[in-house]
């Protein structure tokens, strides 16, 4: 609280908001639909290292339990093995956080590819409503119908060329294969 003397009164002014003021802090933008994946992938690294940690605690105390049991101590065996139960029970749950997470991230992936698909979608479709307003159905029928005619004109004549060729060539070599033929063995 600061006050200033003003002639025959006190004034009070007071830090902070004022009246009249806009102090409110402003939210957070929000995360990336990216960083919300990356970190779904490293919480299960996270898990799955925790999950290894886990299992080499459980190792080491069943080692343990052995060395009691070698000196005949059956109590300090027993809670040995209870830690390693319960190492290997963490270890697993670990294990399945893990492939929890990856589930969840490819189900947001998907989730978010789905998304951006659609988005694309509407940004395109008033786009695609106007072309094909603009686009004549007659003329497109119309010029799908002579593209037509005119490839059924190109194939039969290439057919025609192709079957006159034909019939040229195997009449040139049917006669020359009579001028070459060998001599039967009665001429000579």
């Amino acid at each position: 609280i600061n006050a200033e003397y003003m002639g025959n009164k006190f004034l009070i002014k007071k830090k902070g908001k004022q009246m009249g003021q806009d102090n409110s802090k402003r939210a957070p933008p929000p995360p990336d639909i990216n960083d919300i994946l990356l970190q779904m992938r490293m919480a299960s690294k996270r898990f799955e290292a925790e999950s290894r940690r886990a299992e080499k605690e459980k190792k080491a105390a069943l080692a343990k339990a052995k060395d009691c049991l070698a000196k005949s101590n059956e109590d300090g065996a027993r809670t040995f093995l209870q830690i390693a139960c319960q190492k290997q029970q963490e270890s697993l749950n670990m294990l399945k956080m893990s492939h929890k997470m990856d589930a969840i991230t490819s189900q947001v992936k998907g989730t978010n590819s789905s998304a951006t698909l659609m988005t694309s979608l509407n940004k395109l479709t008033p786009f695609l409503s106007m072309q094909a307003g603009t686009v004549s159905v007659e003329n497109v029928s119309r010029n799908m119908d002579e593209f037509q005619r005119a490839m059924d004109e190109i194939t039969v004549s290439a057919q025609l060329m192709d079957a006159t060729v034909n019939k040229n060539v195997t009449s040139e070599q049917s006669e020359g294969c009579l001028l070459y033929t060998s001599p039967s063995p009665r001429d000579s």
